[in-house]
């Protein structure tokens, strides 16, 4: 577990600042905006409190117990494993939404709708970056049927599936300049991130095997 003392902390502090919020919420929190940058969707005071808490609890749990039950344990055993980096960053990115989210309740002076794209791009940029970096596994990196019958395979495929990512990644940064044009051009960009190193993967493989 010390392996995610970073995101537990900062799981613990986000809780801890939504038992300070709790009472000075009003009766209604935004907890969604629409592609136009305009609040969409609002929440109850103790939803809005602890939606955030459970979902980080969740992760918590499941970071726990993944490399506990996969068959590569090795891929997770050094501290600085690519695993164990994601797995901080993404506890702490939504513990700093939860505070996002009720900062602006309070009436902080925060752009979510423009915060939020810039977060979930650097996420991607982080990913493609320590991409090359993964073992084989089962629960991490780019898993299709080619790259976990062949590490060759797989570190090709981590190599290039990471430059897709770092590109979806400011592509979806770009999203924070509002318009349906930018988001649409980050969302497809995350989905070229997705799907393009599975067929990558897939090509790689029929390559070696024709050779």
């Amino acid at each position: 577990m010390r392996r995610l003392a970073p995101g537990a902390i900062g799981f613990a502090a986000s809780v801890a600042f939504a038992g300070w919020a709790y009472q000075k919420l009003p009766a209604a929190v935004v907890t969604h905006w629409g592609i136009d940058g305009r609040p969409d969707g609002w929440s109850s005071p103790l939803t809005a409190v602890v939606m955030f808490p459970a979902i980080g609890l969740l992760l918590l749990l499941i970071f726990w117990v993944l490399p506990r039950i996969d068959p590569r344990r090795e891929a997770y055993t050094a501290s600085s494993s690519p695993y164990w980096i994601v797995a901080n960053i993404v506890m702490l990115v939504v513990a700093v939404l939860h505070v996002v989210v009720l900062g602006n309740a309070l009436g902080w002076a925060i752009r979510v709708p423009v915060l939020v794209p810039v977060m979930v791009g650097g996420l991607f940029v982080v990913i493609g970056i320590l991409m090359p970096r993964m073992q084989p596994s089962w629960f991490m990196g780019i898993r299709t049927p080619w790259t976990l019958s062949s590490d060759e395979v797989w570190a090709r495929t981590h190599q290039m599936g990471g430059r897709f990512w770092i590109g979806a990644g400011v592509l979806l940064a770009l999203a924070a300049l509002g318009g349906r044009f930018w988001l649409f051009l980050g969302v497809g960009g995350a989905a070229f991130a997705v799907l393009a190193p599975v067929v990558y993967s897939w090509r790689i493989w029929r390559d070696l095997q024709r050779s």
